[in-house]
Parts: structure tokens; sequence; C-alpha cells
């Protein structure tokens, strides 16, 4: 599911940058309706990143840039805020467990995990493992493949 979701809005954004108007948005709105999911047109997403379940309940803010190889759960959401105009940028082979909330102008480095149900208000350094409400860095220095 999570390759039909990902090959649909791949395919939404490539009609997107050649300027047809309404058929990605179109695109868009058959994958939040059927896999309750929403993608804005826009986001760069890597190659080889999952969503969990078909990114059931996942919310991409449009101006997101999400690695490769990252693994995203259900119920992730990667937004902005009113007031500030930058969004999360996620580094290469992270992984992002259900229910997180990474918000407003922040960075997830390069392999590192977001644990379940963690709300990130502030950058988190490669190789971290950041957990809580607001997420702090609990381990550092670690091999990601350990949590997978």
């Amino acid at each position: 599911m999570s390759k039909v979701v990902l090959f649909l809005y791949h395919f939404a954004y490539r009609l997107y940058l050649s300027g047809l108007p309404f058929l990605p948005q179109l695109i868009c709105a058959f994958v939040r309706v059927v896999f309750s999911c929403k993608i804005g047109l826009g986001a760069q997403i890597g190659k080889g990143t999952v969503l969990g379940y078909g990114g059931l309940g996942v919310v991409i803010h449009h101006r997101v840039v999400i690695g490769e190889n990252c693994n995203i759960g259900t119920g992730v959401t990667l937004g902005g805020t009113n007031k500030i105009e930058q969004v999360p940028m996620i580094g290469n082979n992270t992984q992002i467990s259900t229910g997180a909330k990474i918000i407003g102008p922040v960075t997830i480095g390069s392999n590192s995990v977001v644990g379940a149900n963690a709300v990130v208000l502030t950058d988190i350094p490669d190789n971290s493992v950041a957990v809580g409400i607001p997420a702090k860095i609990i381990k550092s220095n670690i091999n990601v493949d350990e949590y997978k």
C-alpha cells in the first residue's frame, strides 16, 4: 500500500511540476479519501521512503523535505506552524515512529529515531534517539539498524 501511495504522489508531483493544475489535485484528493493520507503537493520525498500501513493518518506539509530510506509510521504529522514559515527537514535513514508530531523549523538528522507519540519542536542531531513531549534526546551515536 505504501508503494501505491508514494507512486501516486510522485506521479501527481511530476504533473504539478509540469504545470497541470487540476489532475495533480484530483490524484491527491483520491489518495486522501482512499488511504487517509495527506501529502501536500511540493513535498520532496526521497527514494526508498516507506509509509507504515499505506500512510494511514499521515500528514505531510507541502514544503517538507524527507531524505532517502526513511520509515514513517501511522498518524505522523510533519508540518509548519501558523507563525513560522519554515517546515521540518528529515535526514536520510530516519525512523519516525507512530503518532510522532514534528512541527516548525526542525531538522531531524540522518540515522535518527523519533519515538512513538513524540512531539519534536527542536532539532535532533544525526544518530540520535528522541522521545517524549516535548521530545528530548535520550541516546546519541546510535546504530539506527538496531531500532528497525
